[in-house]
């Protein structure tokens, strides 16, 4: 993975040896789940501080909306938790329909709502966003910050291939795209080192 960091006094990124910045009037924020996308169904594995539960993801789009769905089931169909990440900009971004009450920990909560806004790429309409290139290879990096966070995105040609969030001067959560198709990633692994908390997701396709 290619490495970078962040100065601890401010938001200015110091970025890695050999990328150069991209003078662009407008940049598009990156697309991971195509508009197209419908629904997809995940063999999923949690596990949060030394705790682990398996079981299967849904994410659904809800289209009439525009809400990301996320519901987590054990294999005998017992819920872990339903989330809904709203897309638009007017809409409540987030809510946490049910956790289980093992799970209902505020950092866990906090934890999901940030990894899964990543994955979805939910930021706020006034996020700056800035861009690097590899000068020979058809890498680039694409840098959004919200006055707060800083959230990186590395692209090869047109995939995203990994996303991570810094806080501060430290890396708060990263997500691996392990395989993707041309609407939605098949596989990929969300990683929270707050909460310690890591989602292994690979698809299965349901009967």
């Amino acid at each position: 993975m290619i490495g970078f960091f962040l100065s601890i006094n401010s938001c200015s990124y110091k970025h890695y040896k050999g990328f150069t910045k991209v003078i662009a009037t407008e940049i598009s924020l990156p697309v991971i789940f195509d508009p197209t996308f419908k629904k997809a169904n995940y063999l999923t594995h949690l596990e949060v501080f030394g705790n682990q539960l398996s079981g299967i993801t849904i994410i659904k789009k809800v289209e009439q909306t525009n809400t990301f769905h996320v519901v987590f089931l054990s294999q005998i169909g017992i819920k872990y938790f339903d989330l809904e990440i709203a897309m638009n900009e007017e809409a409540e971004g987030f809510r946490m329909n049910y956790i289980m009450e093992s799970l209902n920990r505020d950092f866990i909560i906090n934890a999901l709502k940030a990894d899964f806004e990543l994955l979805f790429v939910k930021f706020n309409n006034d996020a700056q966003l800035q861009m690097y290139q590899h000068p020979q290879k058809e890498i680039k990096e694409i840098i959004i910050s919200d006055g707060k966070n800083l959230a990186s995105y590395i692209i090869d040609k047109k995939d995203v291939q990994s996303i991570s969030l810094k806080k501060g001067s430290s890396d708060h959560a990263s997500i691996i795209i392990k395989e993707l198709n041309t609407i939605y990633p098949r596989k990929f692994e969300m990683n929270n080192k707050k909460a310690r908390m890591k989602m292994i997701m690979n698809e299965i396709i349901l009967e």
